[in-house]
């Protein structure tokens, strides 16, 4: 069954699985002796959903040997990792070197940044996501009595909705610099959704404010269907489907977009980011399935 403009979801469900699976690659990093980052909760959201009754087709320790009988997806599985471990390090030295009391994750999922990042003093971290997941994160984090770094504030709402007004009256302030975080968000969002996305983003924008988001070219979108495909035939677990995932049409270009209304911009090339911090990806991996960048943008 594919996408709906209304659809909502829980954490062990259709879009809400993706974040199981980003904890999962978050996890298996952690184990990792040449690990890009660290993240000590990952572990804790794969064993709560778990204990829900979701079916983990992987184990975390069982990850990283990426065992396929088809190499293709091998090789998939572990750029796809790799891409993963190097956007998260990517976007957490964003964070780290802006300085801005207040910062918004957009489709927060189990990020637990807020959780592991070091933080200036003061900084407020807000967190939108749909209810079902920011609930399961928080009862998980209060079961292992995980306090936040900084103040956290969960704002729960569907972002395809009106969801600067529910920001604002979490106690965001649009007056002033804000770090704004989207990642891996845009594919889940219909185009119109995406264009309206960043309308909101740029309107509550003070001067000096600043965004990371990953963006996807349409090759991305093309190739990611039967790459999935593939990877559920080898495993024979119905993990992914791209139709099930992802909302079809053309998308306005991020860096341009922004570009147009006055933001400077730098687009960084995943492939290029991954060999930068010692992940290269290989030359055969499937057409497009790597094909995005890591875009960066201060107002």
């Amino acid at each position: 069954m594919g996408r709906t403009e209304g659809d909502s979801w829980d954490i062990s469900e259709n879009v809400g699985t993706t974040a199981l699976a980003t904890a999962m690659v978050r996890a298996a990093e952690t184990t990792r002796d040449d690990r890009l980052t660290a993240d000590p909760f990952a572990q804790h959201f794969l064993n709560a959903a778990v204990a829900r009754g979701w079916k983990n087709p992987y184990a975390t320790e069982a990850w990283n040997r990426n065992e396929y009988d088809d190499p293709a997806v091998a090789r998939f599985r572990q750029a796809s990792t790799d891409w993963a471990a190097c956007r998260t390090r990517f976007i957490d030295d964003f964070l780290t070197v802006g300085g801005e009391r207040q910062v918004v994750i957009l489709a927060a999922g189990l990020d637990a940044r807020a959780w592991r990042l070091t933080w200036p003093h003061a900084t407020v971290v807000y967190e939108l996501d749909q209810p079902g997941v920011l609930e399961f994160k928080d009862d998980t984090m209060r079961a292992h009595d995980a306090e936040p770094a900084i103040a956290r504030r969960a704002v729960p709402i569907d972002l395809r909705r009106d969801w600067p007004a529910a920001l604002t009256a979490a106690g965001f302030d649009p007056g002033e610099p804000t770090a704004w975080v989207a990642e891996g968000l845009l594919p889940y969002l219909p185009p119109a959704a995406q264009d309206l996305l960043f309308e909101r983003i740029h309107q509550f924008s003070a001067a000096r404010s600043r965004l990371v988001v990953d963006a996807y070219t349409p090759e991305f979108y093309a190739n990611t269907a039967e790459t999935f495909r593939r990877m559920n035939e080898t495993t024979r677990e119905d993990v992914y489907s791209g139709e099930e995932l992802f909302f079809a049409g053309e998308r306005a270009d991020v860096v341009e977009w922004l570009a147009d209304r006055g933001w400077s911009t730098r687009a960084a090339v995943a492939v290029d980011v991954m060999a930068q911090f010692g992940r290269p990806a290989p030359d055969d991996v499937p057409a497009g399935s790597l094909s995005s960048t890591f875009v960066t943008a201060l107002r």
